[in-house]
């Protein structure tokens, strides 16, 4: 449970997230919602922070779901394929769970989070 755990600190760690907001009714401040600066595609994204909100409440299931529309989305992005590499190793389903991290690997060789990941 505590490699589960260190695996998912990690990847959230090491994924950059902000989320600052103001609400004012003066139209001249700024709004501004940073996600995931490695996932590109908006739709992707937006599933990317679903998934992560259902790791952390242990649905691995309807997260791997969400993970594999995200990589449907946005292939061979390494955040994402570790995620779903997180995933999976979560259900239980270890060969599919090393695939992805190797895959993360693969496409971004200096993917700290990958090769934790991967137990490197």
């Amino acid at each position: 449970m505590k490699h589960i755990l260190i695996i998912i600190f990690i990847t959230c760690y090491s994924c950059g997230i902000t989320h600052t907001e103001e609400n004012s009714d003066n139209k001249n401040d700024i709004l501004v919602h940073e996600t995931n600066p490695n996932i590109t595609n908006e739709e992707s994204s937006k599933l990317f922070e679903k998934a992560k909100v259902l790791i952390e409440q242990q649905d691995y299931k309807s997260a791997n779901k969400l993970l594999l529309k995200c990589d449907e989305l946005e292939p061979n992005n390494p955040t994402i394929l570790n995620t779903l590499g997180i995933s999976y190793f979560s259900l239980g389903e270890y060969k599919k769970a090393l695939k992805n991290y190797y895959l993360a690997i693969e496409v971004d060789s200096l993917s700290l989070e990958a090769y934790a990941s991967a137990g490197y």
